[in-house]
């Protein structure tokens, strides 16, 4: 079997079976076997479409402007959707520090059939910092790391931290992002302007992107912009 989180669908798709059993086997350890089902049902679905629709355009923009990941992109690709899978699974401990129960428990775990040990260890570090302190390279769980390991772990981290600030109501109503000036012009610290759709500065959720999006604009050098997306009103279907 080939590494399968290449392949893990990001926008509304089903999870394939053996993605949704390593989840499963992350998330229910203890747990009766019902509760088990309905939990990775939940959280499974919530970590690859909740999580994911912004992740992809976040990240797929980023790449498209020319930026790419201090580590391999492949394995990169891979870390940072293992991550999103299963940056909450410690929320099945707990509620409280989960981020750093979902560390614990994917360090812990062993290594699934067809999983990169080195992908999984890093998404660990991605998980664990998706949100709570900033990442440090002197923090305990980067400071051993080769410097190329350390900046490209901190840059998935901070991918992830907006993408799943971008989704911090649960409900769904930031439903897909784009980054527009994909061609930067000449000025260094120019502005990254992501368009969302769902996103207003006034709602909910607004206060927490404005902060999560720090780490972002730390790693890219660029201030962050976000704006409403512009829709079409759909028109009513009318029969000629």
């Amino acid at each position: 079997m080939q590494h399968i989180l290449g392949e893990l669908p990001l926008a509304g798709q089903q999870l394939p079976g053996e993605v949704v059993g390593v989840a499963d086997q992350f998330l229910g350890l203890g747990q009766p076997a019902g509760e088990r089902q309905a939990d990775v049902g939940q959280r499974g679905r919530h970590g690859a479409d909740g999580v994911g629709p912004r992740l992809d355009g976040l990240y797929d923009g980023l790449l498209a402007t020319g930026w790419q990941p201090a580590v391999d992109a492949i394995s990169a690709r891979s870390s940072l959707l293992a991550a999103a899978l299963l940056h909450d699974v410690g929320k099945s401990k707990g509620e409280k520090g989960h981020h750093k129960t979902s560390f614990d428990m994917i360090r812990a775990h062993g290594n699934p059939l067809g999983w990169r040990p080195a992908d999984l260890q890093r998404a660990a570090i991605v998980a664990r910092f998706h949100r709570g302190a900033l990442p440090s390279r002197k923090h305990e769980t980067l400071r051993d790391l080769l410097p190329d390991e350390q900046k490209g772990t901190i840059q998935l981290a901070a991918v992830l931290r907006l993408a799943n600030a971008l989704d911090a109501s649960h409900d769904g109503h930031i439903r897909r992002i784009e980054i527009e000036n994909v061609q930067f012009r000449n000025a260094k610290n120019e502005a990254l302007t992501i368009a969302a759709e769902g996103y207003s500065p006034l709602g909910p959720s607004a206060q927490i992107i404005a902060a999560e999006r720090h780490l972002l604009e730390t790693v890219l050098h660029r201030p962050i912009i976000l704006r409403s997306m512009k829709t079409l009103a759909r028109l009513p279907f009318r029969k000629s």
